[in-house]
């Protein structure tokens, strides 16, 4: 697992943005965006705290291979038109 060094100044600022949401809970009038701002709270003092939680998000999977090409020698199947009209 790849763990990042959390700077200083990323702690501070992660600190501050947790306290300036519960301050947003605290303030909230409707119960759902409390908890959205206590959530909020909680992962920037995670970020502040936990310095796994700032690792680099893990790499995309591996681009898909592309699909095969029709073979060369392939050529559409023409239907007769008495077959499309039945």
């Amino acid at each position: 697992m790849c763990v990042r060094k959390v700077l200083d100044d990323e702690r501070s600022y992660f600190r501050i943005r947790a306290e300036q949401e519960i301050r947003a809970a605290q303030a909230a009038s409707h119960p759902e965006a409390a908890r959205a701002h206590y959530m909020m709270a909680g992962y920037y003092l995670d970020l502040a705290h936990n310095p796994e939680a700032a690792a680099p998000p893990p790499p995309f999977p591996p681009r898909l291979q592309p699909v095969r090409q029709a073979k060369p020698d392939f050529r559409p199947v023409q239907v007769a038109a008495s077959a499309v009209a039945a």
